[in-house]
């Protein structure tokens, strides 16, 4: 997962990992967490103006999860869905768009 594979590995080399919490309801962002271990910013979206920026468009997009790679310039480089449930796989390219982002 994010938290065991990834962050000890790339954070010391500038990977800052956020969640982006979409909608209005602020206490079901707070509750999920516990589910993260506090690791990483929370970032409300509560007007939906990011996502509406942001998603992914089409019939087959899936809207969540949804994951955003940014580079140092603020722009991103890499839209991730993964149809798994949550935290069960990482994207398959993550580690190697997280190396090419961080040796630029």
């Amino acid at each position: 997962m994010l938290a065991d594979e990834v962050v000890p590995v790339y954070g010391p080399q500038g990977l800052d990992v956020f969640i982006v919490h979409t909608g209005p309801d602020v206490s079901y962002a707070v509750d999920l967490l516990p589910d993260t271990g506090n690791t990483y910013p929370l970032i409300l979206d509560i007007d939906d103006s990011a996502l509406a920026q942001y998603q992914q468009l089409g019939g087959d997009a899936l809207l969540f999860p949804l994951a955003y790679l940014v580079d140092k310039n603020g722009v991103i480089r890499h839209v991730y869905n993964v149809s798994e449930p949550e935290g069960v796989n990482l994207p398959p390219t993550l580690k190697t768009d997280i190396e090419a982002l961080l040796a630029e």
